[in-house]
């Protein structure tokens, strides 16, 4: 019998509700997005770690458990998050925050996707 891996959990306590955050441990989670990776969870797949994490002696169903994690595709998570059906990415290497010094360049995209949708 393998022992299960071990995660380091503190107590949370916001407005009268108890819950746990997951701070250490836990196994990468699949997914492109969080909405793929909360997917995972809530699919069959994600059944052994959500009791792992839910369950005694590291949590109490009656709390929640809070996983923090980062995105693993920061432009997957914006796109996901507006809702548009109609997505392009390009990825504008070395460009700082609002494009500076690649503004002609970002300004050409835009107006090519413009050009290819409303002639």
């Amino acid at each position: 019998m393998t022992a299960a891996p071990a995660i380091r959990m503190i107590n949370a306590h916001a407005e009268g509700e108890l819950g746990y955050v997951a701070i250490d441990g836990v196994p990468e989670i699949p997914g492109r997005t969080i909405a793929d990776r909360l997917d995972w969870l809530n699919s069959d797949a994600g059944i052994p770690l959500r009791r792992h994490l839910m369950l005694a002696p590291r949590a109490n169903p009656a709390c929640s458990v809070n996983l923090i994690m980062d995105p693993v595709d920061l432009a997957a998570e914006i796109a996901a998050a507006s809702g548009a059906t109609d997505l392009t990415l390009h990825e504008l290497t070395g460009a700082p925050h609002y494009f500076e010094g690649h503004r002609p360049e970002a300004m050409e995209l835009v107006v090519d996707w413009i050009r290819a949708r409303f002639g």
